[in-house]
């Protein structure tokens, strides 16, 4: 990421939608969805969304917009369809251009490609299709959360049985894999029960049901004899998306991530005192 240490690294992602954007966005709304959009389906993470009055919105993301001036230009605007009205427009400066230019470079290829198709494939949607597609993907409304936690969880019903029976009959690593993962999401989707939350919800609903269709893809060749080849890149790209899952829940204590345990989490106080004992019996020396 960039070597300014001014200008926090976060800000590459907002500065590339600028910039895709043939330097403009009229609306907050519609500049918070894309970034939201973007984060989500590009599978990175830099800013929080909460639920707000227009679905996920980042704090974050809105003092980023207006304490970095020489970035980006905000400008207050007269509604001319709703009389009283104000909206804003972001522009990108010329310094802006130029910083963006430098973070592009310090982006892995793969990554800068998927945000930069991800944007452009939603640059001619209005507000309100922005909208739509957050709320209809997202569940962000609590009866359309409660609604999109019970496909989630019987999408997982119904995956698991064929891959219980395969472990049990050929008790081979690929069917272990897949069916740990998904004893991970079984956990989150327990874990989510008591988010209040909906956009986080949402989120973690929406990715650990693509894990699901990943997973779901990939079943029927964990059967022995299974291709590696084959399974090598569905594997990474399941392994990955679990990761990046299990980030987003462990950063916001909805799910801990159980590949970094603490050692205060790892073992009780009885534990401890007895592997502190056990060391001490060894009688180490430097």
């Amino acid at each position: 990421m960039p070597v300014n240490t001014e200008i926090p690294e976060r800000l590459w992602l907002p500065l590339l939608i600028l910039d895709k954007s043939d330097g403009v966005i009229h609306g907050k709304t519609k500049f918070q969805k894309l970034t939201f959009l973007t984060q989500v389906l590009a599978h990175i993470d830099e800013y929080d969304f909460r639920k707000y009055h227009y679905g996920p919105f980042s704090d974050l993301l809105e003092l980023d917009l207006s304490a970095y001036s020489g970035l980006v230009t905000i400008v207050e605007n007269e509604s001319m369809m709703n009389y009283g009205q104000h909206y804003f427009s972001f522009y990108l400066t010329s310094n802006g251009k130029k910083e963006i230019e430098k973070m592009k470079k310090e982006l892995l290829p793969r990554t800068l490609e998927k945000v930069e198709n991800i944007i452009e494939s939603r640059l001619a949607r209005t507000r309100c299709e922005l909208l739509d597609e957050v709320y209809s993907k997202f569940g962000i409304d609590p009866k359309d959360s409660l609604k999109l936690a019970a496909e989630v969880k019987k999408e997982l019903e119904n995956i698991l049985p064929p891959l219980i029976e395969c472990s049990r009959t050929y008790n081979n690593r690929q069917s272990a894999f897949v069916l740990s993962t998904l004893e991970i999401i079984g956990n989150i989707l327990k874990a989510l029960e008591s988010v209040s939350d909906t956009a986080k919800r949402g989120v973690a609903l929406y990715l650990s049901r693509e894990l699901i269709h990943k997973i779901a893809d990939t079943s029927k060749d964990v059967r022995p004899p299974a291709n590696s080849e084959l399974l090598r890149p569905r594997f990474l790209e399941i392994a990955e998306l679990e990761s990046y899952l299990l980030g987003y829940c462990d950063k916001r204590k909805i799910y801990n991530n159980p590949f970094e345990r603490t050692l205060d989490e790892a073992f009780t106080e009885e534990e401890a005192k007895r592997l502190a004992q056990s060391l001490s019996n060894l009688n180490l020396t430097a």
